[in-house]
């Protein structure tokens, strides 16, 4: 159940994690886009660097060099361009990059946040943001799980999905420049190494974010099935593994469907005369 009193604002889900962390690279993914739903990030994190300086010289300059850490991937056509003019917009359009379908019938779709602080010292502090709504200014209520993690000096097979998505990102658009794909795959790679704080209320195991694959009993309480709820009622829809590749778990999805539909037919053809 979620309680209606546990509510967060993104801009603070995207802040430092502690006093001394600075932004080091962002990437967002996201459907459909509004600008000016965007321009409060960049600008929440250049809030809390400038403190209380009013010095517009200095904001602009705090807001350029946010706007060169962030990337924001969204389907090809789908961003909202406000009807009234905004000085800051311009210095947002460096950091959006439109996806274009790779074939037909497919969309760029998921709403993930990938953010990678460091302070002074070296130490590396990473915040996967996983949330149910597109960048707008939509009214309604986003479900989100957030998870903090440090980097490790050990790669972790849990992370090899994600790491991949954000690796292949900066092939999906033109354009890029040489230091933004150098920012996206410096964030992939570290992500490999990251290992995620168990939130509070989460199961204390072990292997409380991948359990070990076991086909043999697979039911709706095994930890390591995530169950895809979908607003279309009728595609079929499996559970998926944590940790599973993409193209194995759309064959796994087809694969289930087949299964359904072929029962159907068996238990048609036994009811016949």
């Amino acid at each position: 159940m979620l309680s209606p009193e546990d509510r967060t604002l993104l801009v603070d889900l995207l802040a430092p994690p502690e006093p001394g962390f600075l932004l080091e690279r962002a990437i967002a993914t996201t459907f459909t886009l509004q600008l000016t739903a965007v321009l409060p990030i960049p600008l929440g994190l250049a809030g809390a660097d400038l403190s209380s300086s009013t010095d517009p010289l200095s904001i602009l300059q705090a807001l350029r060099n946010y706007s060169d850490r962030i990337d924001i991937f969204c389907q090809a056509g789908h961003v909202a361009v406000p009807s009234q003019r905004n000085d800051l917009l311009p210095l947002l359009e460096q950091m959006v990059h439109q996806v274009k379908a790779p074939s037909p019938g497919h969309l760029f779709h998921p709403k993930l946040w990938v953010l990678w602080f460091v302070n002074d010292d070296g130490d590396e502090r990473y915040r996967l943001v996983c949330g149910s709504r597109n960048l707008t200014h939509d009214r309604a209520w986003d479900v989100v799980i957030s998870l903090e993690g440090r980097r490790t000096l050990q790669r972790r097979a849990v992370n090899r999905p994600i790491a991949e998505f954000v690796a292949s990102l900066a092939g999906r658009v033109r354009g890029l420049s040489v230091e933004r794909k150098r920012g996206i795959a410096a964030l992939a790679q570290g992500l490999r190494y990251v290992e995620w704080d168990r939130p509070e209320n989460v199961i204390a195991d072990k292997d409380w974010l991948y359990a070990e694959r076991d086909h043999s009993r697979r039911n709706i309480r095994t930890r390591s099935d995530v169950h895809v709820a979908t607003p279309h009622p009728k595609k079929s829809v499996s559970s998926v593994q944590i940790g599973q590749p993409i193209a194995n778990a759309e064959a796994r999805i087809g694969q289930s469907s087949g299964s359904r539909a072929a029962s159907r037919r068996r238990a048609s053809a036994s009811n016949s005369p």
